[in-house]
């Protein structure tokens, strides 16, 4: 079978070849459903945190880990006043649902699970194929 009719199968079918970057596991080229590349590609919004230069040079960070670990103590006190979800906030912080656990353990932040994150969860899973 010629790459032109397992296309037009595929595009029957509700699928086409993934991104140029790897989803989920999934590497480029592979078939995915339209589904899941649209809950997959994310709009970012741009929010710019301004500080005085005395402040930001007093940051016991380096320099190239700045805006990292800003985003990391941020997502954990978003969380940890329950402005954010805690997937939200692992979000934010760019880290895995591990890596974030281990953040917040590191950080004595407890975990906590409400009707809203449950809700949240059981979304998903209606979600997922």
């Amino acid at each position: 079978m010629s790459e032109d009719a397992d296309v037009k199968i595929a595009a029957r079918a509700g699928l086409r070849p993934s991104p140029l970057v790897f989803i989920d596991g999934c590497a480029p080229g592979a078939w995915m459903s339209n589904q899941r590349i649209e809950r997959e590609v994310q709009v970012m919004r741009t929010l710019v945190l301004e500080m005085p230069v005395d402040v930001a040079d007093a940051l016991r960070v380096p320099q190239p880990e700045q805006q990292s670990r800003l985003r990391q103590e941020l997502a954990v006190r978003l969380y940890q006043k329950r402005m954010l979800s805690l997937g939200k906030a692992r979000e934010l912080a760019g880290m895995s649902k591990w890596a974030f656990h281990v953040l917040l353990g590191a950080e004595g932040v407890t975990r906590t699970y409400d009707s809203e994150e449950l809700a949240e969860d059981l979304s998903t899973l209606e979600m997922l194929p």
